[in-house]
């Protein structure tokens, strides 16, 4: 795809994407793939954080006499009402969703720059009559933190995991690697959750098949996963 763009995002506090209503006894059931149960993103909760920070970036740049004439332009030119009852960020999103390429001329050169940069945004994200250009797609899980016996908590994946992804992303992580019973498993030579030869995660017990060379694996390193808990 054209000007296609892949992001692996790493988790540093816990995160929980709400589902909403579930058909269970638990309160915030999390997001779910319907087909496998995997945890997971959907786009919307990617793409919402992304435009409010873009919105909050432009916010906080705005000078007091910027922030006045853009109060104005809202008013005048947009039609929006209350405007002097609104913060910076929320000014900036209504003059998003209502602002067109055209009324960039009516505005007063002080402000142009960042009325560009509004319309700009409007032309990504979308706004209230139109699409934006940038589509956003599900996260997929790609490691997993389950409770080790030793290491307090080792981050898991299995074949199948890696095989969507190398499909999604054309990397295979793992190369010429194969499990062919479900109670081995491979970790790192630098990893400190084996016990005796084996990996004990919450009720499960796996044998240790082989281990990994943590140096033929760049894109751990890039995005600083710790080998030693895989």
């Amino acid at each position: 795809m054209e000007n296609e763009r892949k992001y692996v995002i790493r988790v540093l506090t816990p995160l929980h994407v709400g589902a909403g209503e579930g058909l269970g006894h638990i309160d915030l059931p999390i997001c779910r793939e319907a087909h496998t149960g995997f945890p997971s993103i959907p786009s919307t909760a990617i793409k919402g954080p992304i435009r409010a920070r873009e919105i909050l970036n432009i916010a906080r740049s705005l000078e007091k006499d910027t922030e006045e004439e853009l109060r104005k332009f809202a008013e005048e030119i947009l039609d929006i009402k209350n405007v002097n009852e609104l913060g910076k960020a929320s000014l900036v999103e209504k003059i998003l969703e209502n602002i067109k390429e055209e009324d960039l001329s009516k505005a007063k050169d002080s402000i142009r720059n960042i009325l560009s940069k509004i319309e700009d945004l409007a032309q990504k994200f979308g706004s209230k009559d139109k699409e934006g250009y940038l589509t956003f797609i599900d996260a997929r899980i790609l490691f997993f933190p389950v409770k080790s016996f030793k290491g307090i908590f080792s981050l898991i994946t299995c074949p199948y995991v890696l095989k969507r992804f190398k499909e999604d992303t054309e990397i295979d992580l793992f190369k010429d690697i194969k499990i062919s019973n479900e109670e081995e498993c491979l970790i790192f030579t630098n990893s400190d959750i084996e016990f005796e030869g084996k990996v004990v995660l919450e009720e499960f017990t796996f044998q240790v098949k082989d281990r990994i060379k943590t140096e033929n694996n760049n894109l751990l390193s890039k995005i600083k996963v710790d080998t030693s808990k895989i």
